[in-house]
């Protein structure tokens, strides 16, 4: 009886600290592309919608038409904070200052930062198990 009450709490504990945090030490990285800022924001919205089938997924974001800039965030139940993060900034026209962060744990890793890095740069939805060789070095 004492066992499935620990799992249940220890459960509680870990979904509590799930998600990008702010001021943590987050898998980051940072490009521009040739694209407008709310393109940029339909290509990652539409990648995480097809790329992340994961249950209880949700795909959320926001354009600021005022500023020029957009997000995108992924998110799951019981994730208090976005598991995936896309910051989206026009530097000019049809330019776009991109800043993609994971959680980086499981699957929100370095080869998810480079399907949406991928997917950004060439208008064409890449998912994070088609680009394993793209980082090697």
């Amino acid at each position: 009886m004492k066992a499935p009450i620990a799992a249940i709490a220890l459960a509680s504990l870990v979904g509590c600290s799930m998600g990008i945090k702010k001021g943590g030490d987050h898998p980051t990285v940072s490009f521009v592309v040739p694209i407008s800022y709310q393109e940029a924001h339909r290509l990652a919205d539409s990648q995480g919608r097809e790329c992340e089938q994961v249950i209880g997924m949700q795909v959320n974001g926001s354009v600021y038409t005022d500023n020029q800039t957009a997000v995108v965030r992924f998110s799951s139940s019981g994730a208090t904070a976005p598991l995936e993060r896309v910051d989206i900034k026009s530097t000019g026209v049809n330019q776009s200052q991109i800043t993609v962060t994971v959680w980086g744990v499981g699957i929100w890793d370095k080869y998810e930062l480079s399907a949406m890095r991928k997917t950004l740069e060439t208008g064409k939805i890449a998912c994070r198990g088609d680009n394993r060789a793209w980082n090697k070095k």
